[in-house]
């Protein structure tokens, strides 16, 4: 396990367990940071994602699963993708 996974392995279960709690901007929060701290760990991409769609932030969520995207193509960042383009009304790309 890369020394940088390691480190941010009890944020994440933190930011999970503020999820969890819909304390979602807490959960943001602490979720930028883990993707600040590993830029390579593809669910934190995905987890910030999910939470910056829960509150509206769908340009946010759409950079965040491109970031995913670009480190490894995976179905949850296409999910939270398609969700982010369509609320964006960005049809066009939600289907591609």
């Amino acid at each position: 396990m890369p020394p940088q996974n390691i480190l941010t392995r009890s944020k994440k279960q933190k930011a999970l367990a503020l999820f969890q709690q819909h304390r979602l901007h807490e959960a943001q929060a602490l979720y930028e940071e883990i993707c600040r701290a590993d830029r390579s760990d593809v669910e934190a991409w995905c987890q910030l994602a999910a939470v910056q769609g829960l509150l509206g932030a769908f340009a946010e969520a759409e950079h965040s699963c491109r970031q995913a995207l670009a480190i490894r193509p995976c179905a949850e960042a296409y999910y939270y993708l398609g969700n982010a383009l369509i609320a964006q009304n960005k049809l066009g790309e939600a289907v591609v």
